[in-house]
């Protein structure tokens, strides 16, 4: 009898502690879907920029990322999705794809130009800016997606280390995503709120 009753205790415990395990896991938002830059907001009083689905990529952020940006409309090097280690202009378009493991984020138009983040916390190896290299590593933080990103990438006064962290979050019903976007850079901390709005077919 005793057995038995440690046996039930043992198995209610397991379940108390799986049960909320396994809803924080489902609790994750899913950034899944077609994504348009619809502004971009530096925190510290910039007027946001505006587009929308027919904004195109001219009127970018120009050097807005330090010496990882490229000019204002450019495709050129260095160009990353969402305003990662490289900034997008209002207009821009990405793809994510999203499962328990990882993250893709695919910049549309861009020829492959993509960024995957692993979701287990291992780091993650993508390409940086300016044909350099950056290292990443994503957690779950509540509602939100916590990136820690390490830039490395020559310029012409030499290698250069930065660091970047996004914290990437969904509202409730689902249809904006904000992604803010902290920078070290030489000249300073810089922080840059974007916001996106999900297309519709």
């Amino acid at each position: 009898m005793r057995q038995r009753l440690l046996a039930a205790l043992i198995i209610a415990a397991a379940i108390g502690v799986l049960i909320p395990i396994a809803a924080r896991a489902q609790g994750h938002p899913d950034f899944s879907g077609t994504w348009v830059l619809d502004h971009v907001e530096r925190e510290g009083g910039d007027r946001p920029m505006r587009g929308g689905p027919g904004g195109g990529m001219g009127g970018g952020m120009g050097r807005g990322g330090g010496r990882g940006g490229d000019r204002a409309g450019g495709e050129g090097r260095g160009r990353r999705p969402e305003g990662g280690p490289g900034l997008e202009a209002p207009g821009a378009v990405v793809v994510i794809t999203q499962n328990p493991g990882r993250i893709i984020i695919t910049r549309q138009g861009s020829d492959g130009d993509m960024i995957t983040y692993a979701l287990d916390g291992t780091e993650s190896v993508n390409p940086g800016p300016r044909g350099g290299q950056m290292k990443s590593k994503a957690k779950w933080e509540g509602a939100g997606l916590i990136v820690d990103n390490k830039v490395q990438m020559e310029t012409p006064r030499g290698n250069m280390d930065m660091k970047m962290r996004e914290v990437r979050s969904l509202s409730e019903d689902g249809e904006t995503m904000t992604v803010r976007v902290t920078s070290d850079t030489p000249m300073g901390k810089m922080t840059r709120v974007l916001t996106w709005k999900k297309k519709t077919e």
